[in-house]
């Protein structure tokens, strides 16, 4: 015959539970701050690993390509590091390779990195530094507009290297002082553009990396 539970916290005798070996009563709970909590706790304790809360800035690598201009980047393999890097293939312009920033809330970028080697390749030195050098930029595409899918550069920036020795060199072309802010109504793209004019060679440059800072708002 079946037992029947007739008060709310309360089991017939025959009723046996198994032991988890669970010891936490409600003191060590709270001494602890472990185990199980009221769900305003417990949604305060999620928001605190939040990227939208203070809990400090993140990097967000991107490896999704949207588009490759002219084909000016290809793809390498084996170059460290890391292992996998885009070259600047041809220079006959500066093209452009287009990085895809996935959708984010909460958040804005703060800044947007590209490292770069002038001559990771190891094929040749430059004669001198390229008229044109690499650019970084981060571009908006408008998503509620009415359609008209208008875009906006939010900044550029021009690879800092005065040298053959330092553009020749692994560095950062860092375009900084960013407040775009993250949402459904954006979508965000990063432009990486290669060396191109007086001095630039095909196949000497290397794109190693590019990533985002992202703070919470």
């Amino acid at each position: 015959m079946a037992s029947v539970v007739t008060e709310l916290d309360q089991f017939d005798a025959s009723v046996i539970v198994p032991d988890d070996g669970d010891t936490s009563g409600a003191a060590s709970v709270a001494a602890a701050g472990v185990g199980f909590q009221p769900l305003a706790n417990r949604t305060k304790h999620l928001q605190a690993r939040n990227i939208g809360s203070a809990g400090g800035n993140l990097q967000l690598d991107l490896n999704a390509v949207l588009e490759n201009t002219g084909s000016r980047f290809s793809f390498n393999f084996g170059l460290a590091p890391p292992n996998f890097t885009w070259g600047n293939s041809n220079t006959t312009d500066a093209g452009g390779i287009y990085f895809m920033v996935p959708p984010m809330f909460g958040v804005q970028i703060t800044n947007v990195v590209a490292r770069y080697h002038g001559d990771g390749f190891a094929a040749g030195a430059h004669g001198a530094v390229p008229a044109t050098l690499p650019t970084v930029a981060l571009q908006r595409l408008d998503t509620d507009d009415g359609g008209n899918g208008n875009v906006s550069t939010v900044g550029t920036f021009t690879d800092p290297s005065a040298t053959v020795g330092a553009y020749e060199t692994l560095h950062d072309i860092d375009l900084s002082g960013l407040t775009a802010l993250a949402g459904d109504d954006f979508v965000y793209v990063v432009r990486v553009t290669g060396e191109a004019g007086a001095n630039a060679i095909d196949s000497r440059g290397v794109l190693y990396r590019v990533y985002l800072t992202l703070a919470p708002v």
